[in-house]
C-alpha cells in the first residue's frame, strides 16, 4: 500500500453547522483523538444564535479552526463555502450531528493512499446496505448508471472529495444552490468525462448514536420542492443516462398524497390556501422532468381539489405569508 509522504495536512474535515452546538461538540469529541499532522478540522458556523466558539471550550485545540458567517446564508451557501475554504487536497464534508467512528480518520487516510487517482470517495451507510463490495466508476455517465443509491450520494457525511483533481463548476454550483444539494452539483460537474469515483463499503459513523429528530432535519416538503433542480445540470451524458438521473432524483420527490398530508400538519395550519396549492403544484410540475404527464397526474388533481374544498368548508382566517424556514 502506498504511504503518505508529506509533512503537510492532506485532509480537512469540514463541518457546516447552525444552532447545533451540543451535537457539534459531541462529534468533535469523537474526532479530536483521531487527529494527526495530516488532518485538521474546519467548522463553518452559519451565524448560530450562540456562537460556536463560545461553547466548545477545551475542544478548540490548535488543529480546530472556526469560521463564523456574518449572517445566516442558508444551508446551501454554507455547504458551498466548505469547498471554497478548504486548503488541503482532500476534504471530508461532515454533518454536525453525524458522530464518526473511532477509526474513521485512519480509514479515510488509508483509502486516500489506495485511491489517490479518484476525485471522490462515497462510503457506506444504512442507506446503501445492499453495497457488499466496492466498485468504481469513470465519468458522469457511468456514475449515474452504476449508482446504487441516490440517497447515499446525497448524504453529505459519507463523501470525501479530492479537490486537487475534482474541478467542479463553482459558478454553476451557486446557480443551482436552490436544489439544496450543491455538493452534488459540484461533484457531478467536476467528474466530467474521466473522473474516477470510488464507492466503498467502509463505514465512517456509528449510526446507533444518531439521535436527530425528524423536525431537526430536512423537510420532505423542502426536498421534494427543490431536488428536481438538479436535473438542470448541463451534463455531457446520453439520453438514457439523463432518464436514469431523473429516476434517481425522483426517489426523493414525494407523491401528491404525501405532500397533501405534510401540508395538513399543524405547523402549516395557518398557511394560506394559495401557498399550499402553489407548493403542491410546483412539486408536481417540477417532478415531470421527462415528458408531459406522469402517473401522479390524477392524484395531483384530486389533492389539489381537496385543498380547495377544505378551504371553502373551513372559511378560516389564514396567514398571508410563510417563511422559507418553515419548509427548509
Amino acid at each position: 500500500m502506498k504511504t503518505i509522504e508529506t509533512d503537510e495536512s492532506i485532509l480537512t474535515v469540514i463541518i457546516p453547522t447552525y444552532n447545533r452546538n451540543e451535537k457539534l461538540a459531541r462529534s468533535l469529541a469523537a474526532l479530536i483523538p483521531q487527529l494527526n499532522k495530516f488532518v485538521k478540522i474546519l467548522i463553518l458556523d452559519n451565524c448560530s444564535p450562540l456562537p460556536v466558539v463560545d461553547t466548545l471550550g477545551d475542544l478548540l485545540v490548535p488543529s480546530v479552526r472556526v469560521v463564523r458567517n456574518k449572517s445566516n446564508v442558508g444551508l446551501s451557501v454554507n455547504l458551498i463555502r466548505c469547498f471554497e475554504n478548504c486548503d488541503t487536497d482532500w476534504m471530508w464534508l461532515l454533518g454536525d450531528d453525524d458522530i464518526p467512528n473511532s477509526n474513521a480518520i485512519s480509514g479515510i487516510l488509508t483509502d486516500i493512499n489506495t485511491n489517490a487517482d479518484c476525485v471522490f470517495m462515497n462510503y457506506s451507510s444504512p442507506l446503501c446496505a445492499q453495497r457488499l463490495i466496492p466498485f468504481y466508476t469513470v465519468g458522469q455517465e457511468e456514475l449515474i448508471k452504476k449508482l446504487d443509491d441516490f440517497g447515499n450520494l446525497l448524504f453529505i457525511s459519507v463523501g470525501v472529495y479530492n479537490l486537487k483533481r475534482l474541478a467542479g463548476d463553482l459558478r454553476l454550483t451557486y446557480q443551482l444552490s436552490y436544489s439544496i444539494a450543491p455538493h452534488l452539483v459540484y461533484l457531478l460537474s467536476g467528474v466530467k468525462q474521466n473522473g474516477k469515483v470510488a464507492f466503498l463499503i467502509r463505514k465512517l459513523h456509528d449510526f446507533h448514536l444518531w439521535d436527530t429528530k425528524p423536525d431537526e432535519t430536512w423537510s420532505w416538503l423542502s426536498v421534494s420542492l427543490c431536488i428536481p433542480i438538479l436535473f438542470e445540470m448541463p451534463l455531457s451524458i446520453s439520453k438514457s443516462a439523463k432518464h436514469l438521473l431523473a429516476k434517481h432524483i425522483l426517489t426523493h420527490v414525494k407523491s401528491p398524497k404525501d405532500i397533501f398530508n405534510i401540508l395538513e400538519q399543524p405547523k402549516y395550519r395557518n398557511m394560506n390556501m394559495y401557498n399550499k396549492r402553489f407548493l403542491l403544484r410546483q412539486i408536481y410540475f417540477r417532478s415531470l422532468l421527462f415528458g408531459d404527464l406522469n402517473m401522479n397526474f390524477f392524484s395531483f388533481l384530486f389533492y389539489d381539489f381537496r385543498l380547495v374544498i377544505k378551504n371553502k368548508l373551513l372559511k378560516k382566517k389564514e396567514a398571508n405569508a410563510f417563511h422559507t424556514d418553515d419548509r427548509i
